[in-house]
């Protein structure tokens, strides 16, 4: 796993990417429509989406949402 160096920005803004832990895995091509279907119905009407950490969270970049 990389280890990555994270400062800690009160307020900051970050972009994050979720991988799946087997890259060779075909989970996301074997249910390829099921993935459409929650990206569909996930969108927002705007492009921006967003998750406010909680104050005095040290592990936010441990977390799935």
């Amino acid at each position: 796993m990389n280890r990555h160096r994270r400062i800690y920005v009160p307020w900051g803004r970050y972009f994050f990417t979720v991988n799946i832990a087997h890259r060779g895995a075909d989970v996301l091509v074997r249910h390829i429509e099921v993935l459409r279907h929650a990206v569909r119905v996930t969108r927002l009407a705007r492009h921006e989406h967003y998750y406010l950490v909680p104050i005095n969270n040290n592990v936010f970049s441990l977390e799935v949402f």
